[in-house]
């Protein structure tokens, strides 16, 4: 008796806005499953029910795995059993008017939940933090409500790390892009602050916080002519370093005095600031110049006999 040999069927699936499958057709293009959803994932309606039964995976609601056994749907970051997640959104401090459990901000026919492997913008400046960024790099970047995807060869060590930022699972780079010289407990900065980060006690992850000024970060690029967007790339880049080296560390501060109130926050920083520098080696670190002869005070940056204004300390912080 010969061996057989069974072709694969190939299965494919059409999705909307949302990526949620609406039709499966075989290979030959005939429709095997059709599905309809409520607004927040509930399954209303579905043509052959049974169809998959274990065959293939099971992709419903934006595009995500349907688990046959409980019922819900896997967002990496957490579980959702339509209409709600079922563990809390290791966010949620950010976003105190909702509920740490609802979804999408309760507008589900516009956004979609993001996986947990992401570099994410937030803020007033975040389109044009994200040029920038864009401009950086060789691979191509895209932004969707906030969540950057990349694509392409990594050609640089740069980008390499770019990649990894933006593809970790475990590591999550949240950047705050702001018009403002101060980040938002009131601590003056240049360019960019590296906030530190939290480990989320619900999924394990790490949480890091960055803030970006691009209007800063141009004046650097062009006065040092380090190219568009390196010192964005940089403070990404500084951010996840942060975050994969040293997780849980704070802001470093210091006092009145110069001290520096907690130096394993201070470590951290420039353990990632150092490595970040050392995958990028078009940024240079700037020199800054603090007038503080007049109030408000004036920061400048310099090089060599040239120095330029960048910011301005709109009021006196005795921890900085």
């Amino acid at each position: 008796m010969k061996d057989r040999i069974e072709e694969i069927t190939k299965h494919y699936y059409t999705g909307n806005h949302l990526s949620s499958t609406q039709l499966v057709t075989d290979g030959t293009g005939e429709a095997v499953q059709q599905v309809e959803y409520a607004p927040f994932g509930e399954v209303v309606n579905e043509y052959n029910i049974d169809w998959s039964s274990g065959q293939v995976p099971d992709f419903k609601f934006n595009g995500k795995e349907l688990d046959e056994e409980s019922g819900m749907y896997y967002f990496e970051a957490r579980y959702q059993s339509p209409p709600v997640f079922i563990s809390r959104d290791p966010l949620f401090e950010k976003y105190p008017t909702l509920s740490p459990y609802s979804y999408c901000a309760n507008s589900p026919l516009n956004f979609i939940d993001p996986t947990g492997k992401i570099v994410r913008i937030s803020g007033a400046a975040a389109n044009a933090t994200f040029q920038q960024l864009n401009k950086s790099t060789s691979l191509k970047l895209k932004m969707i409500d906030g969540v950057v995807t990349a694509k392409g060869k990594a050609k640089t060590d740069a980008d390499k790390l770019l990649l990894l930022a933006i593809t970790d699972e475990n590591v999550i780079v949240d950047i705050n892009a702001t018009n403002s010289g101060h980040t938002e407990d009131g601590k003056w900065f240049v360019g960019g602050a590296f906030e530190g980060s939290e480990i989320c006690v619900d999924d394990g992850k790490v949480y890091t916080r960055q803030t970006i000024n691009p209007n800063m970060a141009k004046i650097i690029d062009d006065f040092y002519e380090l190219g568009e967007g390196v010192t964005t790339l940089h403070e990404v880049l500084e951010s996840y370093i942060g975050g994969v080296d040293n997780p849980g560390a704070g802001r470093p501060l210091k006092s009145a005095n110069g001290q520096v109130n907690n130096p394993a926050d201070m470590q951290a920083y420039e353990n990632a600031h150092s490595k970040a520098q050392d995958a990028d080696p078009r940024h240079k670190s700037t020199i800054m110049v603090l007038d503080g002869s007049t109030y408000p005070g004036k920061i400048y940056i310099k090089n060599g006999w040239d120095r330029k204004l960048i910011n301005t300390i709109i009021k006196t912080d005795p921890e900085q």
